[in-house]
């Protein structure tokens, strides 16, 4: 039988009943009955049914049995089956097996991973991974990180980024930010705020996409030497149109370098109009000419246009060897002007640190070289995308 007042240091085996008022410091074992209030710390095991009241610090364990009423701290590890109600804050792992009905309302804050089923209600906050199945209703504000697969039904809000694919239905109203793998199927009610990114950059770089012309606008010629925009139907506003057979002056722009570039891609659009004729000894050489300026050199080449036939996507270097670069064909057909046929031309162009040195600056010029005038023969420029790879 136990003494009324407990001692000042625990027996080393329980009494088979426990004192009135608990010991400052609990029992190495617990009581086979536990106490009407709990010890200020607990046992080292817990008792095998749980006090009335739980401690204020929960025991390393927990009880074989849950408790009525969840203790405020939860425990390291779950309980074998979880507790009637939720504790305030979930715990660090969850239960091996979820309730067998979701709580009506979740946790104030989500748990690391989330419910195999979701709550009926959303939860205030997202759970830090999505959970397998989306809620059938989705939350009113979006995830922080997008799900890699996306919802059947986008959120009320959009998100701040968008999902790695996009959804078989655009939302009502776009993201912020576009999608960086590719377009959704189905274009948004209201355009996006920008393009869809692509980036130009080798595996392993980070992309800075430092400029998008796309010479609309009444700051179209902004930064340009020798510049004069055109509007045509199939083409909107480009810049253009030039030759010089014409007797044009060519276009040319200084292009900022950032400090500790590894590489700068120019990417571009060169416009085609009527009759050119290649490397057709008659009636002369129609080509197209890039070249460019640094601090320490200056390097071009150029590539044949040939509305008659013969165009093909091509890849080469520099005169110099080096700079590299690519043109592949676009669109062509009777668009603009006069009769003959016109053609797009895709170009990337990819500029080394050999060659940029310590240029703050690229000076680039874009030359059309006509044998004939607008009558027969001229080209444009569109969609020049300026991106520094680090």
């Amino acid at each position: 039988i136990p003494t009324p007042g407990p001692t000042s240091v625990p027996t080393s085996v329980p009494t088979p009943i426990p004192t009135p008022a608990p010991t400052p410091s609990p029992t190495p074992g617990p009581t086979p009955i536990p106490t009407s209030e709990p010890t200020p710390e607990p046992t080292t095991a817990p008792t095998p049914v749980p006090t009335p009241v739980p401690t204020p610090i929960p025991t390393p364990g927990p009880t074989s049995v849950p408790t009525s009423v969840p203790t405020p701290i939860p425990t390291p590890a779950p309980t074998p089956s979880p507790t009637p109600e939720p504790t305030p804050e979930p715990t660090l792992e969850p239960t091996p097996a979820p309730t067998p009905v979701p709580t009506p309302s979740p946790t104030p804050q989500p748990t690391p991973r989330p419910s195999i089923v979701p709550t009926v209600t959303d939860s205030a906050g997202p759970t830090q991974e999505p959970s397998q199945d989306p809620t059938q209703v989705p939350t009113t504000d979006p995830s922080a990180d997008p799900t890699s697969v996306p919802t059947g039904l986008p959120t009320i809000q959009k998100s701040l980024m968008p999902s790695i694919s996009p959804t078989s239905t655009p939302s009502e109203v776009p993201s912020p930010m576009p999608t960086t793998s590719s377009p959704s199927s189905l274009p948004t009610p209201q355009p996006s705020m920008a393009p869809t990114f692509v980036t130009y950059c080798a595996d392993g770089e980070v992309t800075s996409q430092l400029s998008l012309e796309d010479f609309e606008g009444v700051d179209a010629l902004d930064g340009w030497t020798n510049g004069k925009v055109e509007f045509a139907a199939a083409f909107t506003t480009f810049l253009g149109r030039y030759g010089t057979g014409a007797g044009d002056a060519m276009p040319f722009k200084l292009i900022s370098v950032p400090a500790g570039v590894a590489r700068m891609v120019l990417v571009f659009d060169v416009y085609e109009f009527d009759s050119w004729d290649g490397s057709n000894p008659v009636h002369g050489i129609d080509r197209f000419v890039l070249r460019v300026q640094s601090s320490i050199t200056i390097d071009e080449f150029s590539f044949t246009m040939n509305q008659f036939g013969g165009e093909a996507a091509l890849s080469g270097v520099s005169d110099k060897g080096l700079i590299t670069w690519t043109q592949t064909l676009g669109d062509s057909g009777q668009y603009a002007f006069e009769e003959f046929d016109d053609q797009i031309h895709n170009v990337i162009v990819d500029i080394p640190a050999a060659f940029i040195g310590d240029s703050s600056e690229l000076r680039v010029t874009f030359t059309w070289e006509t044998s004939e005038g607008y009558e027969d023969e001229s080209g444009g420029l569109d969609n020049l995308r300026v991106q520094a790879c680090f």
